[in-house]
């Protein structure tokens, strides 16, 4: 079957980085996270590897 899960990442105490499970990309709340979001989202082994993740364990 299939899991449904989800990971965020936090800094100084506030989200910075969450991964949208409906488009399979990093969100970035803060612009500060921007940079990152581009980063993560252009790394396609990445995304894959969150994606089976979250949904297969």
């Amino acid at each position: 079957g299939q899991t449904g899960g989800f990971t965020q990442h936090g800094y100084d105490g506030e989200d910075f980085l969450g991964y949208d499970m409906k488009t399979f990309t990093w969100i970035a709340p803060k612009p500060q996270a921007e940079i990152t979001r581009l980063k993560w989202n252009h790394d396609q082994a990445g995304l894959a590897f969150w994606h089976n993740y979250l949904t297969q364990t």
